[in-house]
């Protein structure tokens, strides 16, 4: 059997009631600038060794988490037989995010003494602009590969 579940459009500020009063004043400019683009969890089921009992054998997670002007593209990929494999991408969420514009929205001040050759240059969401960190971590019966 199969547990599936999804989520779009969530800000992170509104889980801040969880955290305690002390805490939360401290917490909410970073949770300000965090919101979840989507979300989607696939988990498979099989039956387990024991009678009535399953067990977990595949598990999917996609997702897209914006942080201030950037957006973080994860997947993370589970077999029990064949191990696991988790892929991330940071990239600008917009084509013409400048890092004067990231910069500003992750510290919530736009009023940054940057110079202009640092504050203008333009950080492009393209595919294949090259302006994307990358990382892909992977576990097999043959060890981990980065």
């Amino acid at each position: 059997w199969q547990l599936e579940a999804s989520l779009d459009g969530l800000y992170a500020s509104t889980l801040c009631e969880f955290f305690d009063e002390a805490s939360a004043d401290h917490v909410l400019p970073l949770l300000d600038s965090l919101a979840i683009s989507r979300l989607h969890l696939l988990y498979e089921y099989e039956k387990g060794a024991e009678e009535g009992r399953s067990v977990g054998s595949v598990f999917d997670f996609t997702g897209a988490i914006l942080v201030a002007d950037l957006e973080l593209d994860l997947v993370f990929h589970f077999d029990n037989n064949n191990g696991w494999n988790f892929t991330a991408d940071l990239k600008a969420a917009n084509d013409k995010t400048t890092i004067g514009d990231i910069l500003a929205s992750m510290l919530g001040n736009d009023d940054l003494s940057l110079p202009p050759f640092l504050a203008d240059t333009v950080f492009d969401g393209d595919n294949g602009s090259g302006n994307e960190f990358h990382l892909e971590v992977q576990k097999s019966k043959l060890g981990f590969h980065l």
